[in-house]
């Protein structure tokens, strides 16, 4: 609640309350009709410039974020939606870390989804804004090539490819625009000082949107 409560951006979903019945505590958070982005992917339903214009609003999402000094941590196409009036949002800030505040978890706790986990939150560390670029990129990667490029055959070996070389974006996709798949296998970088900011991302692919298939 605290992390949510310092975001306020057109494509974060909004926090209204925290509250407690004396038993449960709870959050009570905008209503967003829409789908999930995995949602929408399964249906057939995204075009390569709708999944540009998309990470392009969650990058938005994500910068004003950072700005404010939180972490989202789970990044993944099921906590970004699109709502029937076509507004990107992104939700579940839960696990989100205010920076330079002490968690709720302790030292080498991994928390996030494991598919979408950058090496270093996978390896325990503490995660910073290039964890979530990082995040944002193996998803727009897998809506356009139409798979995820880390997923194995069960948990184990999905975890044992993290960290590994990621096959570039230009492999499955030569049909994208250069400067784009450049951008998404630079985000994707095992080193995250060697990531873009997300407000570079959202830049590019801002710009590049209405030259890729709608």
């Amino acid at each position: 609640a605290q992390a949510a409560a310092r975001l306020a951006h057109r494509n974060i979903a909004m926090l209204y309350e925290l509250a407690s019945d004396g038993e449960y505590a709870y959050l009570v958070g905008e209503l967003i009709e829409g789908d999930t982005v995995r949602s929408l992917a399964r249906g057939g339903e995204l075009s390569d410039r709708a999944v540009a214009e998309i990470g392009a609003a969650a990058a938005a999402g994500l910068a004003h974020a950072h700005r404010a000094g939180v972490v989202h941590r789970d990044v993944k196409p099921e906590n970004i939606l699109v709502s029937d009036r076509g507004e990107t949002k992104l939700v579940d800030f839960g696990i989100a870390r205010i920076a330079g505040q002490e968690t709720l978890t302790a030292s080498g706790a991994v928390l996030g989804t494991l598919a979408y986990m950058a090496p270093e939150q996978a390896d325990g560390l503490r995660p910073g804004p290039a964890a979530d670029v990082y995040s944002l990129a193996l998803t727009l990667y897998e809506l356009w090539a139409g798979e995820h490029p880390l997923t194995g055959d069960g948990p184990a070996a999905t975890a044992r490819a993290i960290g590994e070389p990621i096959l570039s974006l230009g492999e499955v996709r030569p049909d994208l625009p250069p400067e784009l798949i450049a951008e998404i296998d630079a985000c994707l970088d095992p080193d995250p000082e060697e990531r873009p900011l997300v407000s570079e991302v959202e830049r590019l692919l801002a710009d590049i949107a209405s030259s890729l298939s709608g």
